[in-house]
């Protein structure tokens, strides 16, 4: 397994390199849904809109995908995309702005990738480390801050 995100109180979904992700529901042992599509690739990280009704997925082909979370359905929506920062290879973080306006992610040349939720648009990109850029994370009571943390071993706040 790469992932475990809970999605939901009772439910969550695990994400690993055989390119499937699976719903699990808290207390019963077995999958409650299966997601592998062709041209799916592994998941390496994830994160919960903070509305609970989306889930990203960080992608080994250099973008995050998302799946909708609405009534017991988990289906893909192709039409968001999040594309243009590099992490094949990596398990780069991604991670939503508290009020879900934005979505950012780490990449291998060591940058902070901030896109625009509603348009899938890239809004900012800043250099942040000189090496991979594997963990960033919005500050949880500083709605206003960005941590991140890199393979040159410095943890930065923006």
């Amino acid at each position: 397994m790469n992932t475990i995100t809970f999605i939901e109180q009772n439910k969550f979904v695990t994400s690993s390199d055989d390119k499937k992700l699976f719903v699990w529901e808290f207390n019963i042992p077995v999958v409650t849904k299966h997601v592998s599509e062709p041209e799916m690739h592994t998941v390496t990280a994830t994160a919960v809109h903070p509305t609970g009704e989306y889930f990203a997925g960080q992608c080994s082909d250099n973008q995050i995908i998302i799946y909708e979370n609405k009534g017991g359905n988990f289906r893909r929506i192709k039409a968001k995309s999040f594309v243009r920062h590099l992490s094949a290879g990596y398990a780069c973080a991604i991670d939503f702005s508290h009020d879900g306006q934005f979505l950012i992610s780490g990449d291998e040349r060591g940058r902070i990738f901030f896109y625009d939720w509603k348009t899938c648009k890239l809004f900012r990109t800043l250099d942040s480390h000189l090496s991979i850029c594997i963990g960033a994370e919005w500050h949880p009571s500083n709605p206003s801050t960005v941590v991140t943390c890199g393979w040159d071993g410095e943890v930065k706040l923006w």
